[in-house]
């Protein structure tokens, strides 16, 4: 590897991709962990440890400019803090590590510390078929990136401009005729 932060693909993730290619049963993501033990990542790895953080990932969407990048975003929220991370793992359904990376030391504070800050992991995988993984988001997750709400807010609001013109035409029409009587 060039570069001194990186994630990679763990043998279990590889094996369960390659499995999922030939068995069409596709992998399942679900959960990110982060460890405060500082790593150089390997295949071999099966595990983190020293985990100071756990939770399910908060999304998953392929890169609109390379369709075989996977991009998973893992949010740890103001809320949760008081510990450093220098490392992150996904995992999938059945717990096994499919992929991990160091990441540059980071220390996650309390709000009661007197800072706030919000942590977005951004996974980017690189797979030859996207369609080989699957994502579970736990439905009673409250927080979204800045990205994914922005896009939202873009689609949104296209809809609601053409409704609020017609309703604007309407509202003037019922106004000239209360003038008129």
């Amino acid at each position: 590897m060039n570069s001194e932060f990186y994630t990679i693909l763990t043998k279990i993730g590889i094996a369960k991709i390659i499995d999922a290619r030939a068995s069409g049963k596709a992998i399942v993501l679900s959960k990110f962990k982060a460890s405060s033990k500082v790593i150089i990542p390997k295949e071999e790895m099966q595990s983190l440890e020293e985990i100071v953080y756990e939770a399910n990932i908060n999304s998953k969407y392929v890169d609109e400019k390379n369709d075989h990048h996977l991009i998973l975003e893992c949010i740890i929220g103001a809320n949760e803090g008081g510990f450093e991370i220098n490392a992150i793992g996904i995992y999938d359904d059945e717990n096994d590590l499919i992929a991990i990376g160091n990441v540059p030391r980071t220390y996650k504070p309390l709000l009661e510390e007197g800072a706030a800050k919000e942590i977005i992991f951004k996974i980017i995988m690189e797979l030859s078929n996207t369609k080989d993984v699957i994502l579970e988001l736990d439905k009673s997750m409250a927080l979204a990136s800045k990205d994914y709400v922005d896009n939202m807010k873009i689609n949104l609001l296209l809809p609601i401009t053409s409704n609020s013109n017609a309703i604007l035409k309407i509202f003037n029409e019922k106004i000239d005729k209360i003038k008129g009587e």
